[in-house]
C-alpha cells in the first residue's frame, strides 16, 4: 500500500481502537481523593518525560543527518512533552507532593510502558507505539480522567496538555508516511500497535 494512504488509515484505525478503550473507562467516573489525585499527577509527570520527551529525542537521533523537517516537528513535541511533565508535577506540588520528579516511585507498569515507547531501533517503530497509538489513546483517557478530578486540575489538562496532542499524532503520521514504504514495514507497524494495546489493557493512566 502507498505509504501516505497507509499512514492515514493506520491513524484512523488507532482512533477507533482508542474509542473502544475509552468506553470501558467511561463506566467509572468516581472522583479521585487527594492521595489518588497526587499519584495520578505524579505518574503522568514521570511518563510525559520518560515516554514523551525521551522517545521524541530518540527518533531524532535515529534519523541521522537527514529529515530536518521531521526533526523540527519532533523538537517542538519534545518541548511540549516537557511542559506537560512540569504542569503535572507543579500541580502535584501544589497539593502537597514533592516537586522533585526523581522522588517518584515507579511501578513495573511504568517500566513496561517506558520500554515499549523507547526500545526500538527505528523512528517509525517509535511512531507506531508512541505518537500513533499512545498519543491517540491519551486523548480519550485524559478526557475521562478530567471527569474524576477537581476543576483546577481538569482545566490545566484541557488548556495546557490536550491542546498539543493532535499535532503530536500528526508528527507520528508523517514519520510513518516517510518510512513505512514496504509491506514488511507496514506489517511491523501494525504488530507494534497490537503489542502496545496489549500492554495498555493492563494500565489505567495513559502514556
Amino acid at each position: 500500500m502507498d505509504s501516505k494512504r497507509f499512514a492515514k488509515e493506520f491513524v484512523e484505525e488507532s482512533v477507533l481502537l482508542a474509542e473502544e478503550r475509552a468506553k470501558q473507562l467511561a463506566q467509572d467516573e468516581t472522583p479521585l481523593g487527594k492521595e489518588d489525585l497526587i499519584r495520578a499527577l505524579l505518574t503522568n509527570a514521570w511518563r510525559e518525560f520518560n515516554m514523551g520527551v525521551l522517545p521524541s529525542a530518540r527518533q531524532m537521533v535515529q534519523m541521522g543527518e537527514d529529515h530536518l523537517d521531521l526533526k523540527l516537528l519532533l523538537t517542538k513535541q519534545a518541548a511540549e512533552e516537557y511542559l506537560h511533565s512540569r504542569i503535572f508535577l507543579e500541580r502535584a506540588q501544589e497539593l502537597g507532593a514533592s516537586g522533585n520528579l526523581t522522588d517518584f516511585q515507579t511501578t513495573e507498569e511504568d517500566w513496561d510502558l517506558f520500554r515499549i515507547n523507547n526500545d526500538w531501533d527505528h523512528p517509525w517503530e517509535i511512531a507506531a507505539s508512541f505518537q500513533c497509538t499512545g498519543e491517540i489513546l491519551l486523548i480519550p483517557v485524559l478526557k475521562h480522567m478530567m471527569k474524576t478530578m477537581d476543576p483546577i486540575t481538569a482545566q490545566l489538562i484541557k488548556e495546557q496538555v490536550l491542546i498539543h496532542e493532535g499535532a503530536h499524532i500528526q508528527t507520528g503520521r508523517k514519520i510513518i508516511e516517510r518510512f513505512a514504504v514496504t509491506e514488511e514495514i507496514q506489517a511491523r507497524v501494525r504488530a507494534i500497535r497490537d503489542q502496545k494495546f496489549g500492554i495498555k489493557k493492563r494500565t489505567v493512566i495513559p502514556a
